[in-house]
């Protein structure tokens, strides 16, 4: 499904977040999802941007591409910055290792890297 079809790959993952009544069927009819940037939406033409960083041993600031994502639950935040680079993984100020001391834990962990093809690009 997922070479074929990655579409409906999406598609089924946004059903299952809507509500599952009269509402989200009606909601669901609007969504609108196409494998590649080529689409007939005109006004929707996403463009790649650059951050500003600022590192945390210096007040040096510089553009790099970089991806953040948050993650909340109840009271708990998990922050995700994503950095080109060596592969090189820190958690908390300790290596993946230190932090992840079980060997199924760092494989979930890395799970959604090795999908995409990117282990070692981050």
């Amino acid at each position: 499904m997922r070479a074929t079809h990655p579409e409906k790959l999406i598609e089924h993952a946004v059903k299952g977040m809507i509500p599952h009544n009269r509402l989200g069927r009606a909601m669901i009819t609007k969504l609108k999802v196409y494998a590649g940037a080529v689409h007939p939406h005109v006004a929707q033409q996403p463009e790649a941007i650059t951050l500003l960083v600022t590192y945390s041993h210096g007040n040096s600031i510089r553009p790099l591409d970089a991806f953040l994502g948050t993650g909340r639950r109840k009271t708990s935040v998990a922050r995700v910055r994503l950095v080109p680079g060596t592969g090189k993984i820190v958690i908390n100020d300790r290596t993946i290792d230190e932090y992840l001391t079980v060997p199924n834990q760092r494989t979930i962990a890395l799970q959604p890297l090795a999908e995409t093809q990117n282990t070692g690009k981050f």
